[in-house]
């Protein structure tokens, strides 16, 4: 705490046009780290300051949209 304050922040660029990261590039880049599985829907709507999905957690493969959580072999049709 370099001037002894209780409080702490983080500076939010994405409503600076200036100082953001080219959208479109961050946004490219988030979905290649979603299709690979180094992120969910959710860890990129925390990083942007939004509201995250009750369903935002869970990771498709993105070829065929499997829920990864069900096990190899079951079915969700029973």
């Amino acid at each position: 705490m370099r001037f002894n304050l209780k409080e702490n922040g983080r500076f939010d660029l994405w409503d600076i046009p200036e100082l953001a990261e080219n959208e479109d590039a961050q946004s490219k880049r988030d979905i290649a780290e979603i299709n690979a599985g180094i992120k969910t829907i959710n860890d990129v709507l925390r990083e942007r300051g939004k509201e995250p999905k009750p369903w935002g957690d869970v990771w498709y493969r993105p070829k065929n949209l499997v829920d990864t959580s069900i096990p190899k072999g079951d079915s969700k049709d029973g």
